[in-house]
């Protein structure tokens, strides 16, 4: 499942960096009606027709209303614990993750799944992640917690310190910009943490941005792998696990009104583009209705296809709520700290290129990982770009990872493309080429001083 969605994802993240995209119009629209109609189109029912009618009952995967207790029951009063919830944060990203983390050596990461309950929106699935004996939704979708409301940050706070007092909740945004102390003030004596981050829901449940939700899920996965980096760089943290409240469809076109399901009104008390809240079971063609024990006698309705409710209001690229595999398959990435010292150090990069004057816009260089990587060297991920003697950027940034494993020194070289910004230059100035750490672009690894002289620069710039 998510081969697909990855390169759906990765090949809009491309298009959306061209400038003149109708030369590619057709390519777009080629990938646009195979994810949607080959892939979408065929999956979604077929998903829809193994689930039960009662989700309670079970499905072979793990309930996300039992993660609580099937993940960190066993470490109440015992070491700390830290709990990353980000919000739609979709199964295929958490795998994009699981690769990163895959490259230190210092930790051992693991990928399991679990199954959302419905609707697949925030308001539950949080409550969901919750430790809890009984939940309780009402028909406009606010979720009681063994009595408690539990629908903002001090509301789960209070939930979790019922457990156990040194039990805490909070703000990703708290924490990715505190410094040791103060992180410190906020996690000392702190047994389970849980930490909400929102950036892909964020960004998708507003229409004016929705078409920017696979930029967030980048974004995603870097901050919370940077914020994984601080806090074991910092603190003594040997447990985390990386989960969600819900996944989320995406669709770059949008549906016509004559592609929209209709519904009976008289029977709805609540309405949503992905699921609807009925007073009875529909039996209407295209539709599943499932009675949920936590939604006091009202069935959740949704389409068994990729399809939206024709329901009023902005916001059909991106959705949620509803009984497809992207919405309702939740990731946990648990994450174990090798706690055994191991001395390490990290692989190093170093330009392999002699020439060290550029005369356009866009220039490639070699680079080569000097060591392989080993149980004692690690991998490394870097930025590379240009920068003038003042330290202003002056080209894109340009990825590497170095973690190649190769004994022979060929098979670990980098072919790397270089674009330069569309200003004056002028002859004489130094300009450089900066290898810095991608974690912390303020930790320079490599510098190495360069003339640029383009005779000629237009006015597009990039």
């Amino acid at each position: 499942m998510n081969f697909y969605d990855s390169y759906y994802r990765w090949f809009y993240s491309a298009y959306d960096c061209i400038e003149e995209t109708e030369r590619f119009s057709q390519v777009r629209e080629r990938i646009e009606n195979m994810y949607s109609f080959t892939y979408l189109q065929k999956v979604t029912p077929k998903w829809n027709q193994e689930l039960t009618d009662n989700l309670m009952a079970d499905t072979g995967l793990k309930r996300q209303e039992d993660f609580y207790r099937n993940y960190l029951k066993a470490y109440e009063g015992k070491n700390r614990v830290i709990v990353i919830i980000s919000d739609a944060f979709r199964y295929e990203c958490a795998k994009e993750l699981m690769e990163r983390l895959e490259l230190d050596e210092k930790c051992t990461p693991k990928l399991e799944c679990m199954i959302s309950g419905l609707p697949s929106v925030t308001s539950v699935g949080m409550a969901s992640l919750l430790p809890h004996k009984e939940l309780q939704v009402d028909d406009k979708l606010n979720v009681i917690v063994d009595g408690q409301n539990c629908g903002d940050l001090v509301s789960r706070d209070k939930i979790l310190k019922t457990q156990n007092e040194n039990n805490v909740a909070l703000a990703f945004d708290d924490l990715i910009h505190a410094n040791q102390e103060r992180l410190r003030e906020l996690l000392q004596g702190k047994n389970i943490v849980y930490i909400y981050h929102n950036q892909v829901d964020a960004r998708g449940d507003k229409p004016a941005s929705e078409n920017e939700v696979f930029k967030a899920c980048e974004e995603s996965i870097e901050e919370i792998h940077r914020l994984i980096h601080r806090l074991t760089m910092y603190l003594s943290a040997p447990k985390f696990f990386v989960t969600a409240d819900h996944g989320f469809l995406y669709k770059r076109d949008k549906l016509h009104e004559f592609d929209k399901v209709s519904y009976d009104r008289e029977i709805c008390a609540y309405s949503n583009k992905r699921f609807l809240l009925t007073t009875q079971k529909v039996n209407e063609p295209g539709m599943k209705s499932r009675l949920m024990a936590y939604m006091n006698n009202l069935y959740v309705t949704t389409p068994i296809g990729a399809d939206i409710f024709k329901v009023v209001g902005g916001g059909q690229n991106y959705v949620h709520g509803g009984s497809s595999i992207q919405e309702m398959l939740i990731p946990v990435i648990e994450l174990t700290m090798n706690t055994r010292a191991v001395a390490y150090d990290y692989v190093d990069v170093i330009l392999t290129s002699v020439n060290r004057k550029v005369t356009n816009l866009i220039t490639y260089f070699d680079f080569i990982q000097t060591e392989k990587v080993t149980d004692t060297m690690k991998a490394r991920s870097l930025v590379a770009y240009f920068t003038t003697e003042d330290g202003e950027k002056i080209s894109f940034d340009v990825p590497i990872v170095a973690n190649s494993r190769e004994e022979a020194p060929e098979k670990r070289t980098f072919h790397e493309k270089f674009t330069l910004k569309s200003r004056e230059y002028k002859y004489g100035d130094k300009y450089y080429l900066v290898l810095a750490d991608a974690n912390d672009e303020k930790n320079i690894l490599q510098q190495y001083e360069f003339m640029i002289d383009i005779a000629f620069v237009d006015d597009f710039g990039f």
